[in-house]
């Protein structure tokens, strides 16, 4: 055996795919694609043990809840979600004249240095290493259970695996190796032209998979003991104001409003300079139970995807961008979400919908790496239109092998008989069986009894609770 070749060909491959990966960025040309949404489409049961709890323990409709067709109508006469109708989150801040931001070109306005591209390459190749069998398809076998990754809802983190969590973050936030930093490095991927190939239609989930896929192994760069964690934005959908849940403590995300200065990402700046803010709940609006109950009543991709023949109802992407204008600040606009690192617990949320929404196709014979075929969509949203990494395609971010590589840890329930959320950020409505924030004050927290019958009453916490007819 030639030794020597055998090192020339396995750096020429390493070379090899660098430059895929290069290429691919800097060949992306974009074209919008927005389209208006209409259909209806027939009802099919769920239910699920695999991932989030998905059945009430007081109704035999699973995540049922009073609500209307309108996802974001409140039940009260002022609404705090309503939506800006015309704003649209691919539209760039007027009020930032970084051209960084810019999405109206067809051509990718961030233009990503040599050590930018270089770092993207390194990622992708290490996440290559991690889904063996992606590209080809072949010679593929299950990975040990010690290489895929669990990924828990945030607030189910011990104290340790949360602090860990934490402190990779900010590493690659500290990291200037890469400019600006590693962790703004990976943020800008999902700005300028990407954003019309990962938005807008059937290609979203599966882009949005393979970039979650690419910051988590960045994140187990640094340590290979963390995973993503999800945020369940159903258990703050229960507070009138869900700004006042302890998720946006200093123990946890850190400030709800205005410049972010406590918690774990205090004072960050993003690559604009500005400060990294935050607009809890001053607009826009969160997933109930009852909104993801009718996503998985679908039988086929196509009725979930944003297209012109999808029911707003079931449109999974339209829900996902009112909770970014529900989170605003820095996540309002697309091209500057992932800023924040509150976007990848939203879209890891959003991964797991999709994830229980494969299962349920494949219960019923559907499967799930066929990619909609969806008329007049957008060029940028077939099945082999490149997602820019490396050489993968959306029907790439589609796949069975990629979706084997996680598993998800179900989102806190409760009952009668297990009173517990299992976090001590979270308390027990038992009447409903569902999980329910503490509220982010410190003599509420310090003298609250968990558990106690009239924690509810005594506490004031009945005038903090949408009041549904049919929980």
């Amino acid at each position: 055996m030639n030794t020597s070749s055998t090192v020339d060909n396995s750096l020429g491959s390493k070379m090899m795919t660098s430059l895929v990966f290069i290429s691919s960025l800097l060949l992306c040309v974009l074209k919008p694609s927005l389209t208006e949404l209409n259909t209806t489409v027939e009802l099919l049961s769920f239910n699920s043990t695999k991932y989030v709890s998905i059945q009430s323990t007081t109704t035999n409709t699973p995540f049922e809840l009073n609500t209307t067709d309108t996802p974001f109508e409140s039940n009260t006469t002022d609404d705090p979600f309503e939506t800006d109708a015309t704003e649209d989150p691919l539209e760039v801040d007027e009020d930032d004249d970084s051209s960084n931001n810019d999405t109206s070109s067809d051509e990718p306005p961030y233009r990503y240095s040599e050590d930018q591209l270089s770092y993207y390459a390194h990622l992708y190749e290490k996440f290559m290493e991690r889904v063996p069998g992606l590209l080809d398809r072949q010679n593929v076998t299950s990975l040990p259970p010690s290489k895929i990754c669990l990924r828990k809802e945030y607030r189910l983190l011990s104290d340790q695996e949360r602090a860990r969590f934490h402190s990779a973050i900010n590493t690659l936030k500290n990291d200037i190796s890469v400019r600006p930093n590693k962790y703004d490095a990976i943020a800008l991927i999902h700005s300028g032209g990407n954003l019309k190939v990962a938005h807008r239609g059937p290609g979203f989930l599966g882009w949005h998979r393979l970039y979650l896929m690419i910051y988590e192994t960045a994140l187990q760069e640094v340590d290979p003991s963390v995973c993503l964690t999800y945020w369940d934005t159903t258990i703050e959908s229960r507070l009138y104001d869900p700004s006042e849940s302890s998720l946006w403590s200093h123990e946890l995300l850190g400030s709800p409003e205005g410049r972010v200065t406590s918690g774990p990402f205090a004072n960050w700046t993003t690559p604009t300079d500005k400060p990294l803010s935050r607009e809890i709940a001053q607009d826009g609006g969160l997933f109930t139970p009852k909104i993801i109950s009718d996503i998985l009543s679908r039988s086929r991709p196509e009725e979930i995807t944003t297209s012109n023949t999808t029911k707003p109802k079931f449109d999974l992407e339209s829900f996902h961008e009112g909770v970014h204008a529900f989170c605003g600040g820095a996540m309002k606009l697309f091209a500057t979400a992932a800023f924040d690192p509150l976007f990848y617990l939203l879209h890891t949320f959003i991964d797991l919908i999709w994830s229980l929404f494969r299962d349920n196709l494949k219960k019923h014979g559907v499967d799930p790496e066929t990619f909609p075929v969806i008329k007049n969509s957008s060029h940028l949203h077939s099945s082999n239109s490149p997602t820019y990494f490396g050489n993968l395609t959306h029907t790439d971010g589609y796949s069975e092998i990629l979706a084997n590589s996680v598993t998800y840890w179900k989102s806190p329930v409760c009952n009668e008989t297990k009173p517990d959320c299992d976090s001590r950020f979270l308390i027990c409505e038992k009447e409903s069986g569902r999980c329910l924030p503490t509220i982010s004050n410190d003599t509420i927290t310090a003298n609250m009894s968990m558990g106690e019958p009239d924690y509810f009453d005594d506490m004031g916490w009945t005038t903090r609770l949408v009041d549904f007819d049919d929980d």
